[in-house]
């Protein structure tokens, strides 16, 4: 019989010999197995798995974004990266700055839409560049994983492309800039409303990171974030939506 082994690797918990779309047994001090489902990239567990006298599952803390609303059958929901139960008010946001929204996806999941809403209305044939970034170090945007495209800020509403991206579980950043003359207003998430991914400087204070922010000349996306001068800021962040399709 093939043995498969559970081992550690850094900061990662690994299965040796396992390929996709296979199923394997995990014995946790009986001689009945545990199940792990690996399929489409997703790993599920028929039975519990234990920690000491405590079930794994209710070691987690409860994380809200599992239960995004899929699709547009019956309740069609958008979402962005405010962590909270409040209103999302609007701001004037600046030209030619990058903002990097981080946006967590805890189950391997394809969004079909990315959007923002313009409450006040940019100059005449302005434009929004959306994208989406993976991450380094743990919390740092690295490489451009999509340029969505751009939307029309000229005129105010909700503003959306369509996409097809399907997204590991895993942090990654939503991204806007955009080259209106005369600033617009955006949806926006205020200080302290966002999940508190960036954390605290070594001052500590009152300010907690909302997104993070480079100067960066109206253009296409830069495929990394290598050539960039990235600052955590504590200002407001675009709210920039996704809709899950699976």
């Amino acid at each position: 019989a093939t043995t498969t082994y559970l081992y550690s690797a850094e900061n990662n918990l690994l299965i040796g010999n396992i390929t996709q779309n296979k199923n394997v047994g995990i014995f946790v001090g009986s001689s009945t197995a545990t199940t792990v489902d690996f399929s489409s990239g997703k790993t599920t567990f028929n039975k519990p798995i234990y920690s000491g006298n405590s079930e794994i599952s209710t070691l987690f803390p409860y994380d809200v974004s599992k239960y995004r609303t899929i699709g547009t059958s019956t309740l069609e929901r958008w979402y962005c990266s405010a962590n909270i139960n409040s209103t999302l008010n609007s701001a004037t946001l600046s030209t030619n700055v990058l903002r990097f929204v981080p946006f967590i996806i805890s189950n391997r999941t394809t969004v079909d839409r990315i959007g923002i809403e313009v409450a006040v209305s940019g100059s005449s044939a302005s434009n929004a560049r959306l994208g989406i970034y993976d991450v380094s170090g743990g919390t740092i945007p690295n490489n451009l994983v999509e340029d969505f495209g751009t939307v029309d800020i000229s005129l105010a509403g909700a503003k959306s492309i369509n996409i097809n991206r399907t997204l590991n579980a895993g942090l990654y950043y939503l991204v806007m800039v955009h080259n209106s003359a005369v600033a617009p207003q955006f949806r926006i998430i205020a200080a302290g409303q966002g999940n508190n991914i960036l954390g605290s400087p070594s001052t500590l204070g009152t300010g907690i990171g909302n997104l993070i922010t480079a100067s960066y000349a109206y253009a296409v996306l830069p495929n990394n974030c290598s050539g960039l001068t990235l600052t955590v800021a504590t200002t407001s962040a675009p709210a920039i939506y996704l809709r899950f399709s699976s």
